[in-house]
């Protein structure tokens, strides 16, 4: 538009020079400015509209910002609340588990002196299972005749009566009033190994959670390869095994530590158990 005034503002000095009527000359230049002024008013107005077209987008890219940090501030604030609910929940899951572990440890320690007798058929007790088995556990463990059990009480574990056919009975738990006669029931018991009744095998275990049951079932793998190496074993509470292999005796927490630690010993020699 500029380019275009000027050259018309050229042309029209140059239509002056040209015309020697002054009359015609003056007419030629009013109508010369005249069009240059139109142009000049035209040019004006887009100008304006462009400044205001101007204004309006640099009004949005205004508001566009501010709704961007907004958005920032937002997205921060759901990250910091986030990450303080992850540490919450953290915090939360470790006071779970530490109650748990404390209610399984008191469930176990209420269930200290209690064995389960496992074998004996369904009956077998006629209604009396404290004198039935006050006396079939002295004579099938061989403990001393005037030995005295002190069983506080003794019931089948709580499940329906199974059908008379059925070669799978309930299981009996028994509660002693002295912890030392636990013990040696249970220690016995191993000593002896299998232990039959009438045809049937009996059982003897010690009345643990199934939680704690669980953790002791993953060193079935090690106990195979502890007996069949002929090493001395033995777990405590809770799920500790204590193994004597070359007259030291290593303490396992997890089955894999008792793996590794069998991996380290000699190959298996059949003949080692007798040498011990």
């Amino acid at each position: 538009s500029t380019s275009s005034s000027g050259s018309l503002m050229a042309e029209t000095f140059e239509g002056c020079k040209g015309n020697s009527d002054p009359a015609q000359n003056e007419n030629s230049l009013a109508s010369n400015i005249k069009n240059n002024y139109a142009l000049l008013q035209k040019l004006a107005t887009d100008m304006a509209n462009l400044t205001s077209k101007v204004e309006i987008l640099k009004e949005c890219v205004e508001k566009m910002g501010t709704r961007i940090a907004e958005a920032e501030y937002r997205i921060s604030s759901t990250e910091d609340w986030d990450r303080q609910r992850d540490e919450h929940l953290f915090e939360i899951n470790k006071k779970l588990e530490s109650a748990l572990a404390c209610v399984n440890d008191l469930e176990n320690q209420s269930q200290w002196n209690n064995v389960w007798v496992v074998g004996f058929p369904e009956g077998v007790e006629n209604g009396n299972p404290i004198h039935f088995l006050s006396t079939m556990i002295l004579e099938l463990l061989g403990l001393d005749a005037d030995a005295t059990l002190d069983i506080e009480r003794a019931h089948h574990t709580l499940a329906p009566s199974p059908p008379p056919a059925d070669k799978c009975p309930r299981a009996f738990v028994i509660k002693l009033l002295r912890f030392p006669m636990w013990e040696k029931i249970l220690q016995v018991a191993r000593d002896k190994g299998i232990i039959k009744w009438r045809d049937n095998i009996i059982h003897f275990f010690p009345d643990l959670s199934r939680e704690l049951q669980q953790r002791r079932e993953k060193f079935a793998d090690v106990w195979k390869q502890l007996r069949a190496r002929g090493l001395k074993y033995g777990m405590f509470y809770p799920a500790v095994l204590k193994v004597t292999a070359n007259g030291a005796t290593s303490t396992f927490n997890t089955p894999g530590e008792a793996e590794a630690f069998l991996a380290q010993l000699n190959p298996f020699n059949p003949f080692l158990r007798f040498a011990l």
